[in-house]
């Protein structure tokens, strides 16, 4: 079972429950006990149960990926998120990253490569920032920020 048939699921019982919670609390024996200032607990319980668990499947469905969707209706994977796209989008409907720069930025290689390169790449980020930083307060010239840049490049 998907992600998505597990999630579709519980919205269509969770429905079932809340059905059954909303006969259950409308019942005449429930006005009955109501009407005497007693309280249908029962019905309330799944009607808030049901309810939420409706809610939860329907939204859990509609953000599962679906795999099979995915190599019949022409979509493709981000590479950032691991969402499935239509080919036509730009931006990733989960994350926003763009589809093609992330596409053709991706490197090849085994996961504990990539991890290293973005680990690496982090790193770099970081160091350009403080770099920046020592420029903005004057701490380096705009020689000295040149040539550490290309040294962190390079």
């Amino acid at each position: 079972m998907t992600e998505k048939q597990g999630a579709t699921a519980v919205a269509v019982i969770g429905g079932l429950v809340f059905l059954l919670g909303l006969v259950r609390f409308n019942s005449l024996e429930s006005q009955l006990v109501r009407g005497f200032g007693g309280s249908d607990r029962l019905g309330l319980v799944l009607l808030i149960v049901g309810g939420v668990a409706a809610v939860s499947g329907a939204i859990s469905a509609y953000h599962a990926p679906n795999t099979q969707a995915a190599a019949e209706e022409g979509t493709s994977k981000c590479p950032s998120c691991g969402r499935y796209n239509f080919r036509e989008a730009t931006n990733c409907v989960n994350c926003g990253q763009s589809l093609a720069t992330l596409a053709a930025s991706t490197p090849a290689g085994t996961s504990s490569e990539i991890i290293g390169s973005l680990k690496h790449s982090h790193n770099i980020i970081e160091e350009m920032e403080r770099l920046a930083a020592l420029k903005e307060r004057g701490v380096l010239s705009d020689e000295e920020f040149q040539q550490q840049k290309g040294k962190l490049l390079g």
